[in-house]
């Protein structure tokens, strides 16, 4: 390939990152924060229903060997009397109890705000108040909790999104409270640094590698 078609090639890449990738401005974090404390509506759950099968092979399919989890005399023996879910099955129940946006989130606009800026997944916390039995229904009420600015070595500002899950069962008894951070970040300052730019990539192995 010529020089004058790889920088073609080079030229069009960056006209169309520049199409595609977001950048923060003021006006977007301004309609983010108006967002926070609002439930959001999300995608029907995997599963409305704990029942026995889903919670035994779920134990099964990470790798725990608990029979508390996976053997059903034995859980029906417990003081518990019933199959129980590993905690984290909580992940994967939770009918909304949102069913559209309410107008204050409708203001903000429809999609993100910061539509195009990278999301980083940060980190995760969950906590239980009581344990997920056959035969419970969770409601999950969710949305962004905080939202915070920080310096990073990376694209020099990164905005900390702060999302938050609150999870009842059926008798509106608290189940569970989930916490994660998305790290949003402009792509474009982040690569302008060229941290990596010596990089051989990909690496072209030899014979003998």
């Amino acid at each position: 390939m010529s020089e004058q078609a790889t920088m073609s090639a080079d030229e069009d890449l960056e006209q169309r990152r520049s199409r595609e990738e977001g950048t923060i401005t003021e006006e977007a974090l301004a309609l983010l924060r108006r967002r926070i404390g609002h439930p959001v509506p999300h995608r029907k759950a995997a599963f409305e229903w704990a029942s026995v099968d889903p919670l035994r092979n779920y134990a099964r399919g990470i790798g725990d060997v608990n029979p508390f989890y996976r053997d059903l005399d034995h859980a029906r023996s417990s003081r518990w009397q019933s199959l129980t879910a590993h905690p984290t099955f909580m992940l994967y129940m939770g009918m909304s109890r949102e069913t559209e946006l309410s107008e204050e989130l409708l203001a903000t606009g429809r999609g993100d705000p910061l539509r195009g800026v990278h999301a980083f997944y940060g980190a995760e916390e969950m906590q239980w108040f009581a344990p997920i039995r056959e035969g419970d229904r969770l409601a999950v009420r969710q949305g962004l909790g905080a939202l915070d600015e920080k310096t990073s070595s990376m694209g020099k500002r990164a905005i900390h999104e702060q999302h938050e899950g609150v999870y009842r069962n059926q008798a509106d008894e608290l189940v569970g409270l989930r916490r994660y951070t998305l790290i949003r970040m402009e792509r474009s300052k982040a690569r302008g640094e060229k941290k990596h730019a010596a990089l051989d990539v990909p690496h072209h192995y030899s014979e003998e590698e």
